[in-house]
């Protein structure tokens, strides 16, 4: 009976929701707590309710819910941010860029399937990470109501044909969760992201690295860079020349949230100290799912830019000094109002694969299809342009028509 009580629950039944990705339901509790006054009034649930209307891709909605916020906190940057993703959203929706995209049915479940990595040189083997049923642990992590993640590889026959997912075995996959990983170029190293729990309390994670012997993945070594050890870290991606590897963490000296650092290779087995890579990739969101291009641009989720909602996928470029100086947006089909993340690109092509949880796509030939909401893996191409020239030819003097040109 009691209405601040009544509307702080309110309130935390909406939180409870968009932690376990029910956007729906989480903006209608949100707009309820609103209603209810939730803490005289406190304008983050103003905020939640527009970003959960984002998150359902209700972008004309959104934007009056962020004109709202912004009016009651001006000197807050997420209003004026939600108001600008908006207004491009509407905006990338109506004018798409011509990357092509289709789900990859072969990998996917009923559960998660996300975050692809090449296996090999020529691009005909991927692992990637799944909490389906079948792996080396079978049992729920009460945490996230899936199974534990595990990697999992196909290969691509003479016919062109992907094969069935196949689990990787000891040491590789444990009764933990193993995640969002990388290999060198030749497919011989993998770094993995490895995470420990007891008594259903999270230890942590850490960055692993495994060698190729013959055809069984050796024992485990971990990445050693200089870090607090309560610190988490994950989602590794490895140049080319295997000097440098980014990674996703949150430390001190970051600007808020999970950001991307590099260690750089300084003899063998050891790395650098954590460099962040600075303010045009960073922000106080997450920044996360790095994947480092053979020309040493770089491709990575965050939910902290000016973006479609959740999280977006973004390329950021090397200046002539070696910092990276932008984060562009890829636009709608390749983002969406959903998570998208975890893209992984060829060397010569535009095209390659990445994840979503997106609730709706629409396939090549405008057929929409309807989906449950887990991560899927799909694969994109950029068609090259193919440019016609027509006219006429004439003499620059005569102006007269040249037959046959």
């Amino acid at each position: 009976k009691n209405k601040a009580i009544k509307a702080e629950i309110l309130f935390k039944q909406a939180e409870c929701y968009r932690y376990t990705s029910k956007f729906k339901k989480a903006a209608n509790f949100y707009k309820k707590a609103v209603k209810a006054k939730y803490d005289n009034g406190n304008p983050i649930a103003i905020y939640w309710h527009a970003k959960m209307l984002m998150a359902n891709g209700n972008y004309e909605k959104a934007l009056e819910q962020f004109k709202k916020y912004y009016k009651k906190v001006p000197t807050d940057t997420k209003g004026e941010k939600g108001l600008r993703s908006c207004q491009f959203a509407i905006d990338w929706l109506a004018n798409p860029t011509r990357y092509i995209i289709g789900k990859m049915n072969v990998f996917s479940s009923k559960n998660n399937d996300y975050s692809p990595a090449f296996g090999n040189r020529d691009y005909t083997k991927i692992y990637f990470v799944s909490s389906r049923i079948g792996s080396s642990n079978d049992k729920v992590d009460d945490r996230t109501g899936e199974f534990f993640t595990d990697i999992y590889s196909s290969s691509l026959n003479k016919k062109e044909e992907w094969s069935k997912p196949k689990a990787e075995g000891v040491p590789i996959n444990t009764e933990n969760h193993e995640g969002t990983l990388c290999l060198n170029q030749n497919g011989t190293t993998m770094f993995f992201t490895t995470c420990q729990s007891e008594n259903r309390k999270s230890l942590g994670c850490d960055i692993s690295i495994s060698q190729l012997k013959g055809k069984a993945w050796g024992p485990l070594n971990k990445l050693e860079i200089k870090i607090d050890s309560n610190t988490t870290i994950g989602h590794p991606t490895i140049s080319s020349d295997e000097k440098h590897v980014i990674f996703s963490a949150d430390m001190d000296g970051g600007y808020g949230g999970k950001d991307l650092w590099m260690v750089t290779k300084v003899a063998r087995g050891q790395w650098s100290e954590p460099a962040n890579l600075g303010p045009a990739v960073n922000t106080d969101g997450d920044e996360m799912f790095p994947f480092l291009h053979n020309d040493g641009s770089l491709y990575f989720a965050s939910d902290g830019h000016v973006g479609m909602g959740g999280l977006d996928i973004y390329k950021s470029e090397l200046d002539a000094n070696g910092i990276y100086v932008s984060a562009i947006n890829l636009k709608y089909p390749i983002n969406s109002s959903a998570d998208d993340f975890g893209m992984i690109v060829e060397r010569k092509t535009e095209k390659g694969y990445f994840s979503s949880n997106r609730r709706v796509w629409t396939n090549p030939d405008g057929i929409e299809n309807k989906l449950n909401g887990s991560d899927n893996i799909y694969q994109f191409e950029l068609p090259p342009l193919v440019l016609t020239l027509q006219g006429v030819i004439t003499d620059t003097k005569t102006g007269a028509v040249i037959t046959g040109a």
